[in-house]
């Protein structure tokens, strides 16, 4: 009796074994890069939010996020966008950026950006947030390029070697410390 007994319950211990390990998770991109400094992150985010590398499959190629970006990101906003919810993680397309220049300031000076960041933690319920995100404000001039990642500087610009028409722009950045490093966990754009 108590060997069929034994057997029972480590039948349904392996069982639930690999029911967990075969679920239905949710992949998330994993961070391999840690930033020490708010401007670290801003400078990856802003140098690669419109880069994307090619993925092959089966019926020829689609597109994901670049890693340089992923890295910038928090983990609730690669939470939120999934393996194949690319599309939700941009916002509105932001321009590539010949220069810029960044301050940091209030985050309860910006009602509005405030109220859309609260807003945005609906969308993912019992994530465990940062009380003191800080806010940038980045003020620059860019365009619509697409430039290669060769061409992208270590402060997130590239060189208007074109002398395309520069567009001013306003983004103001939260910042976040998710104990990995700062991170962007929210942005809002806008032209001047």
């Amino acid at each position: 009796m108590k060997k069929s007994l034994f057997l029972a319950i480590a039948g349904v211990l392996l069982a639930f074994s690999m029911v967990s390990a075969l679920g239905n998770r949710e992949k998330i991109y994993e961070k391999r890069e840690n930033f020490d400094t708010p401007e670290k992150a801003i400078a990856k985010f802003i140098g690669y939010i419109n880069k994307y590398d090619y993925i092959k499959n089966d019926n020829g190629y689609y597109t994901i996020p670049s890693r340089d970006f992923l890295e910038s990101i928090s983990k609730r906003y690669r939470l939120y966008c999934g393996e194949e919810g690319w599309n939700r993680t941009i916002y509105e397309t932001v321009p590539i950026l010949f220069s810029y220049d960044l301050e940091e300031v209030e985050y309860n000076s910006l009602i509005n950006i405030k109220e859309k960041y609260e807003d945005s933690f609906k969308k993912i319920s019992n994530y465990s947030r940062d009380e003191n995100p800080r806010v940038f404000k980045l003020v620059g001039y860019g365009s619509y390029n697409d430039p290669e990642k060769s061409e992208i500087r270590e402060d997130g610009t590239i060189e208007n070697i074109n002398d395309v028409n520069e567009i001013p722009v306003i983004i103001y950045l939260i910042v976040v410390d998710e104990g990995e490093g700062y991170v962007i966990d929210f942005y809002n754009f806008s032209y001047q």
